[in-house]
């Protein structure tokens, strides 16, 4: 009689695919940070001001005496202001936000870089070249870098035709500077498939950003 042979296979171990790109950005980031964090501009301070007595004294204005709405990028007060109230230092704070926005930059290029057919680490690369630019260097503690994450998260949305997502990020970009609408503008005319659901995106994006300037 022939003894049948079981074969147990050993299943293979998970594999855990460390995001090494995004960390290198991260890394590269916060390096950069801590050259230029001694060296920032006057209105960077003021931003910080201003995030700092919203976290501390929930207080909107550059001086606890008064109110005040002269701030021009207002969803960057309100991150700043988040990550002050968690690590309680406000150039901390900036270094951390300085880092995230870089890699969420990097996370949004590389997730449009893949769907329209090309190397996730394309999307990496771009994020080291804003991270690394004397430009938005210059301007570390104002909008720009976030800026640049939610120009990424704008593109990703429309890469991958998501226009609910597209009018979150449009909506998020109108709160931290009205100018930079003219991006959405750029995208919906390069991929004119995103009008087809415009009520969607439009409708999001006004959800977003109508109550603060409603309020404000």
């Amino acid at each position: 009689m022939d003894v049948a042979e079981i074969v147990v296979e050993r299943p293979e171990r998970a594999r855990v695919r460390v995001p090494v790109w995004p960390l290198v950005v991260g890394v590269v980031s916060g390096a950069v940070f801590w050259v230029v964090h001694g060296a920032l501009i006057d209105d960077s301070y003021i931003t910080l001001s201003y995030a700092r007595n919203l976290a501390f004294h929930g207080h909107w204005g550059l001086i606890g005496a008064e109110v005040s709405n002269s701030a021009t990028a207002p969803l960057n007060v309100l991150v700043l202001a988040a990550a002050i109230e968690v690590v309680r230092e406000p150039v901390v704070a900036l270094g951390v936000v300085f880092v995230l926005a870089n890699v969420a930059l990097s996370a949004f290029l590389g997730s449009a870089a893949r769907t329209s057919g090309f190397p996730g680490w394309i999307g990496s690369l771009g994020a080291l070249l804003v991270a690394a630019n004397p430009l938005v260097l210059s301007t570390v503690g104002l909008e720009m870098t976030l800026a640049s994450a939610l120009l990424g998260l704008l593109l990703l949305a429309g890469v991958r035709r998501r226009p609910v997502l597209f009018g979150l990020a449009a909506g998020l970009l109108a709160l931290t500077r009205l100018d930079l609408g003219v991006f959405v503008l750029v995208v919906l005319i390069g991929l004119p498939s995103l009008w087809r659901g415009w009520w969607r995106w439009l409708l999001t994006a006004a959800a977003v950003a109508l109550p603060w300037f409603t309020f404000s």
